[in-house]
């Protein structure tokens, strides 16, 4: 899938739940993890239902053990984006904002924000 491809199939996958689906709109507005090989092939499962539909979902516990432990090497703007949008993704995964939002420029902090109030509903 191409990366705008993967946007539109994560969002729709997503559809329905506001979180969920404020995370995937996040990801995919930052262009840049859905354009990374090692991310889409490591941390996106995707595939079609046996309904001819395509899905795909980020599994994003194991996206930020990777920010975590290293492996997966990006800004720190790239890896508050990602955190913010695990957390979002994700209720079990907290984010400091404190610490991340300190490296996001204007325009990242326009897309969290966007986020934070679709999250919102």
């Amino acid at each position: 899938m191409t990366p705008r491809d993967l946007a539109c199939t994560l969002i729709s996958h997503a559809a329905g739940l506001t979180s969920d689906t404020a995370a995937a709109e996040l990801i995919s507005a930052h262009c840049t993890w859905l354009a990374r090989a090692d991310f889409t092939a490591g941390y996106i499962h995707a595939g079609t239902r046996h309904d001819g539909h395509p899905y795909a979902y980020i599994d994003w516990d194991r996206a930020v053990t990777a920010l975590d432990n290293h492996q997966l090497s990006c800004s720190p703007s790239e890896a508050g984006i990602l955190r913010i949008a695990a957390s979002l993704g994700d209720h079990h995964i907290p984010v400091h904002l404190a610490r991340v939002l300190g490296s996001l420029d204007h325009a990242n902090i326009a897309l969290v924000t966007t986020a934070i109030t679709r999250a919102n509903g």
